[in-house]
């Protein structure tokens, strides 16, 4: 047998023993048990305890998970109503109400990190961008003023940028 039986086997046992103490030591007035004197009902009281005892355990248990279920789900809805709650007060008020923000125990949400790479790429975009619609700052304009040359002659067009006329084969 194990040490520690299950609770449907510890009460089988329990109540085996009660039987059997019921009927063998009916008429004994004490049982001497590892060096303690039992009476027989000591001995029925102490077994009749330990089935309660065990009886009792499922339902508490049960109405322990239940409040757990219920501590859990509570806790779910209070979170989701408390980011809704902040998503609020920053959409209506800003970030930057954050004495609002703190009265409701709120801390303003941190400036997003842009990484190194991130931006390196906008510099390079940036710049692309300028090269290729040639945008100038106010200091760049100015230089372009102080320096200019005088217009350079257009080239004169020739036969062979002329397009052809139709119906004939280029050559």
């Amino acid at each position: 047998m194990s040490s520690h039986p299950d609770k449907p086997t510890t009460q089988a046992r329990c109540n085996q023993a009660m039987a059997g103490v019921a009927k063998h030591f009916a008429n004994v007035p004490t049982v001497n048990l590892r060096g303690t004197a039992w009476k027989p009902a000591d001995i029925d009281a102490t077994l009749k305890a330990a089935i309660d005892s065990a009886n009792a355990v499922d339902p508490a248990k049960a109405s322990w998970q239940i409040a757990v279920k219920n501590g859990s789900a509570a806790k779910a809805k209070a979170l989701a109503l408390l980011a809704a709650l902040k998503a609020y007060l920053i959409a209506t008020h800003g970030s930057g109400a954050v004495d609002l923000l703190a009265d409701f125990g709120f801390v303003p949400p941190k400036p997003g990190k842009v990484a190194a790479k991130t931006k390196a790429a906008a510099v390079d975009k940036t710049a692309a961008t300028r090269a290729l619609r040639h945008t100038m700052g106010k200091k760049q304009k100015k230089q372009v003023k102080a320096t200019t040359a005088a217009p350079s002659p257009q080239p004169a067009t020739t036969a062979s940028t002329q397009p052809a006329p139709a119906g004939t084969k280029p050559a």
